[in-house]
């Protein structure tokens, strides 16, 4: 994303608090919403494009509600931002005690196996898997190292049951939303499935829902030119209202 938009968009690509190069401790959409408004006024970026993917796209949605001063059009791809994104699973890993285990085992289980993929599977291989898998195969490395050292099921564990407790506000606030919209979504989304990203358009005023018919949850890798030109045609849009 940041290379094919680098060259005509200023671009500020935080981590979320508990991952990566942010400190302190994993928060919820409202608490990630707050501390995104107080970057984007401390750099003077003026009203913004937000962009958010799955859980990023309840934290953009939130933003919008909260802070509309900042956001100039929302960019929601294979959004999580909606009562109806939330199925059993995600309410049995927002469980205390359940959900940390069941993050730790899961992540570190998957990490270890995708470091024994890279390891005996060809790349090639990896990169001809279907679209809807979602992870390519340059990814799937760092992925793994990242999941089997520090904290980051921790940090997932929080958001989780952070995002469960506060969907129900977050749901009622969306109609509130007043800036343009666009929905990018895989028409192969296990995770969050074309139903949920078209009652998610009928919540919002201004939505509109770019199809990539063939890719899964993780659109942003396999397919990051859709969600580049989203994002150029929002700020055509939001230039010339």
């Amino acid at each position: 994303m940041a290379d094919l938009l680098g060259a005509t968009h200023r671009l500020v690509v935080p981590d979320r608090p508990g991952y990566g190069a942010s400190p302190g401790p994993a928060t919820g959409p409202t608490g990630n919403a707050d501390r995104l408004a107080g970057l984007l006024k401390f750099l003077g970026t003026g009203p913004a494009i937000v962009v958010g993917h799955s859980y990023g796209a309840a934290i953009a949605a939130r933003l919008a509600e909260r802070h509309p001063q900042v956001v100039s059009g929302l960019v929601l791809v294979c959004p999580a931002a909606s009562a109806s994104a939330l199925g059993g699973a995600d309410r049995a890993l927002a469980l205390p005690v359940v959900g940390e285990a069941a993050a730790f085992l899961v992540m570190r289980s998957l990490a270890n196996l995708a470091r024994w993929a890279t390891r005996v599977v060809p790349a090639q291989r990896l990169s001809t898997l279907p679209p809807w898998v979602g992870l390519p195969a340059d990814r799937v490395g760092a992925y793994a190292e990242t999941w089997r050292r520090g904290n980051v099921w921790r940090a997932f564990a929080a958001e989780q049951r952070a995002l469960v407790e506060e969907m129900p506000a977050l749901d009622q606030a969306l109609p509130a939303i007043r800036v343009p919209v666009t929905l990018v979504a895989g028409g192969r989304d296990r995770i969050i499935p074309p139903r949920v990203v078209r009652d998610l358009a009928g919540r919002l005023g201004q939505a509109t829902i770019t199809w990539a018919p063939e890719a899964g949850h993780l659109l942003p890798w396999r397919q990051p030119a859709v969600v580049a030109e989203a994002v150029r045609a929002l700020g055509a849009v939001s230039r010339s209202g």
